[in-house]
């Protein structure tokens, strides 16, 4: 007899722990089947208050400058940045599919009861 697989699908949490290092529509593509619209995900960002995160990410770029190391150029110190979040966008993605997977492979493969 087959079962029905379940499907773990974002929380609230999620986005906000995603955000602003993915868009709306980075995160609809990189987990697809598993998030609300991109719409729907802007419009609960606006809820919690939050500015787009276009805008909150270059809040981020220009506040780093005020931490900036001066003795490095603005573009190598943009540079820099950048590939800061990149990385950080890298840790957030690998976080939720393990979460994801955990989840789905707990229901999945017989570990509850229904």
């Amino acid at each position: 007899m087959m079962r029905n697989k379940r499907t773990y699908i974002l929380s609230d949490q999620d986005y906000l722990e995603i955000y602003p290092l993915l868009t709306p529509d980075e995160i609809e593509a990189e987990f697809e089947g598993r998030t609300k619209s991109a719409r729907t995900i802007q419009r609960l960002y606006r809820k919690f208050g939050l500015p787009s995160t276009r805008e909150s990410y270059k809040q981020i770029i220009d506040s780093s400058y005020q931490i900036a190391d001066l003795e490095i150029d603005q573009d190598s110190w943009l540079e820099h940045v950048v590939a800061e979040i990149e990385i950080e966008r890298q840790n957030i993605k690998k976080k939720i599919w393990g979460r994801i997977k955990r989840v789905e492979d707990f229901y999945n493969n017989g570990y509850h009861t229904s």
